[in-house]
């Protein structure tokens, strides 16, 4: 690599005798942008060359070009090449300069401008070792022996080279403890960029002022320790960071699966976690700082801002706002229903719908939950509005839509009045559609909702209203009227006269005796409570039966007329007194 300038034709070619080699002509700041990978523009570019190659150059200006001969990894390791080039006519700067300077670089001399680092812009005060420097590895000077001062630029430019990686390594160190979030600088790193700035400091104080030319050497050993000390700054970052590791449990010290994790950096950055089947979740290369854990669960934040100043590698546990849940189910009186109900339906903080049949929920969000149904009995027996927010570990008591209703006075004649002995049986039909099966008399529990009386059986009839009527067991213990009915029967002979004494009975169509008794002075008997039926009412009076049929749907009441009476039996004996009296009379007359 070499520089040339002026304004003539340089002509030129070269011999690539083994492997490949890239050849390129380039101004100065092209230059610098190639060799940094950077966008750039040339001259002459010939890639992949083999054999002989020729050029001819004309600069467009009077300025710095370079003939650079490249060989890429991707040709081969080694490349053998001879070059030769000449000039149509040089100003002031002739071949043999040339090639002293260019021979000053092969064995590793500077120009004095040299290190002035392009990349990062570093001054190290050079300038005044320009041009005019009475040295060949100028690019003014006509001067061709290498002096003192080429041998003090050998230190010079060990000196700045050194520097140069040294500030390109503290300015890695910045950058990777900004690309890690670093909010605190960690005290083994601060010391040693400290000293690696001290050190560079020095070095560059020893070839900085004219009357410092004689500690260049000096100004090497202390850029090597500038070096060095950020060297161990480097490799003290990279051993600082840090592994955080975390387990989420609940109230109750479980794990918490599958939680996500907002993690905030000392730098702001925010990164995403989740916790793993044990609960854990770990920062890995984490930097010194303040450190900010936002933990959420099922969609629902269990956690506040969790900060930790992060200095150490941990393992800690953080608790977060997950309880246990667990259900009692009652009757509207609250007490406990003899049956659990099959299944729930539950709306959870972050609005999530559940079904359980397990009544028991382990790990439960924090906040307000809804309960939308409990079905027991085939029927949702939920209060309205039921809510419950919960921020401990908590047992839900549910007064249910269910009712202890006792039918032992439900059941009533027409006149509602309660029926002398309990129905044998009785069925109803739930608000679902459903029918009981026969029910005796006692208490039950009943769901919310609108019941219809589907029989009742007295007396082996059944007597449930018709049509049937309802009720709502929110309302206590139901009534029904049922259809019993009173009978009262007037015993009378055929004078209309009333016979008391008479025996009269009751019966079924079967022909079975349901209720008797005996009238009473006036004729009359009163039977209180009868089933709907058709009925065959029997009066016996003096071994004389008479019978009369009745239909009962109502309260009734009935006359029945005899053959024969005591008051007849009076007439009848005075009549025929009066007839034996007569005829007597009548055979004495004679």
């Amino acid at each position: 690599m070499g520089g040339v300038g002026g304004r003539d034709r340089l002509d030129g070619g070269f011999n690539v005798t083994a492997g490949k080699i890239d050849f390129y002509i380039l101004d100065e700041f092209n230059y610098y942008q190639w060799y940094y990978d950077k966008p750039y523009k040339a001259y002459i570019e010939a890639r992949g060359v083999s054999g002989e190659y020729s050029f001819s150059f004309t600069p467009p200006g009077y300025t710095a070009y370079y003939i650079i001969f490249y060989n890429p990894h991707a040709y081969t390791s080694t490349a053998s090449v001879n070059f030769k080039a000449f000039h149509s006519y040089w100003v002031g700067y002739g071949l043999t300069q040339c090639a002293i300077h260019e021979t000053g670089h092969f064995i590793c001399l500077s120009h004095p401008h040299d290190y002035f680092d392009w990349e990062h812009k570093y001054s190290y005060n050079t300038s005044w070792l320009w041009d005019f420097s009475a040295t060949p590895m100028g690019y003014a000077t006509q001067n061709y022996r290498f002096d003192k001062l080429d041998s003090d630029a050998v230190h010079r430019g060990r000196t700045l080279s050194v520097l140069n990686a040294t500030y390109g390594l503290l300015n890695y160190v910045k950058s990777k403890m900004t690309s890690y979030g670093f909010g605190i600088v960690p005290p083994i790193v601060y010391s040693n960029i400290n000293a690696s700035l001290r050190s560079s400091a020095l070095a560059v104080r020893d070839f900085s002022t004219f009357d410092s030319l004689d500690n260049y050497k000096t100004g090497v050993g202390n850029s090597l320790d500038a070096y060095k000390y950020a060297l161990t700054a480097n490799s003290t970052l990279f051993s600082s960071l840090l592994r955080l590791t975390n387990r989420i449990q609940d109230a109750n010290g479980k794990p918490l699966i599958n939680a996500k994790v907002m993690v905030t950096y000392p730098n702001g950055t925010v990164r995403t976690l989740y916790s793993n089947s044990s609960g854990y979740f770990t920062v890995t290369n984490a930097p010194w700082g303040n450190f900010t854990y936002t933990i959420y669960w099922q969609g629902t934040k269990v956690s506040g801002a969790v900060t930790s100043l992060e200095n150490a590698n941990i393992t800690r546990t953080i608790p977060v706002s997950v309880y246990s849940l667990s259900f009692i189910f009652k009757d509207s009186a609250g007490a406990p229903l003899y049956a659990s109900p099959t299944e729930i339906t539950l709306t959870a903080p972050n609005g999530t719908r559940l079904r359980l049949t397990s009544f028991i929920i382990n790990q439960a969000q924090n906040g307000t939950w809804a309960v939308s149904s409990i079905i027991w009995q085939n029927n949702n027996v939920v209060p309205p509005e039921l809510f419950m927010s919960i921020n401990s570990n908590a047992v839900w008591s549910i007064n249910c839509r269910v009712y202890s209703i006792d039918f032992t006075e439900s059941f009533k004649d027409s006149r509602g009045v309660a029926l002398y002995i309990s129905p044998s049986s009785f069925k109803l039909i739930c608000p679902n559609g459903t029918t009981t099966f026969a029910l005796s008399v006692g208490s039950y529990y009943l769901q919310n909702g609108t019941y219809r009386w589907k029989s009742v059986v007295w007396r082996g009839i059944d007597v449930v209203p018709s049509p049937s009527p309802t009720f709502d067991p929110t309302g206590g213990s139901p009534t029904v009227k049922c259809r019993v009915y009173p009978l009262t029967v007037y015993v009378k002979d055929y004078l209309t006269l009333a016979v008391s004494g008479a025996d009269v009975g009751i019966y079924l169509p079967d022909g079975t005796l349901l209720t008797s008794g005996r009238s009473g002075g006036g004729g009359e008997i009163a039977f209180s409570q009868l089933p709907i039926s058709d009925y065959k009412v029997e009066v016996t009076f003096l071994g004389l039966k008479t019978i009369a049929a009745l239909s009962l749907t109502s309260d009734k009441t009935m006359e029945i007329r005899i053959l024969l009476s005591i008051p007849m039996l009076v007439i009848i004996c005075i009549v025929a007194g009066i007839s034996i009296g007569g005829t007597l009379y009548l055979k004495k007359r004679k």
